[in-house]
């Protein structure tokens, strides 16, 4: 990730830490299809240094990510965004029903 996307911009004057903006954008990129599974996305250091930013910043929206199943971490490979998101969407959309008639 070269040039940070549209996504990632960040305000350093709202009153959300930056870790939690950086959390609500990969996580509103990864639903909106933005980020498909097993995109790799880049590392907390690689990040940062595009932000702007202290590592731990970013470490701490990753663990967010992590915490609630967005993404993985894959040791050496990197941090993807987590395959079975696919699986999961496909089977909401085939089990989701009508709402109920109105009477």
């Amino acid at each position: 990730m070269k040039t940070k996307p549209d996504f990632l911009l960040l305000d350093g004057a709202a009153a959300e830490p930056l870790y939690r903006q950086i959390y609500t954008r990969f996580r509103s990129a990864i639903a909106d299809g933005l980020l498909l599974p097993d995109a790799r996305i880049p590392s907390a250091r690689a990040l940062a240094l595009e932000l702007g930013l202290a590592r731990g910043t970013v470490e701490a929206a990753y663990s967010l990510l992590v915490a609630e199943g967005y993404v993985e971490t894959r040791g050496q490979a990197g941090t993807v965004v987590t395959p079975a998101l696919a699986r999961h969407a496909a089977t909401a959309a085939s089990t989701a029903t009508a709402p109920a008639p109105r009477a």
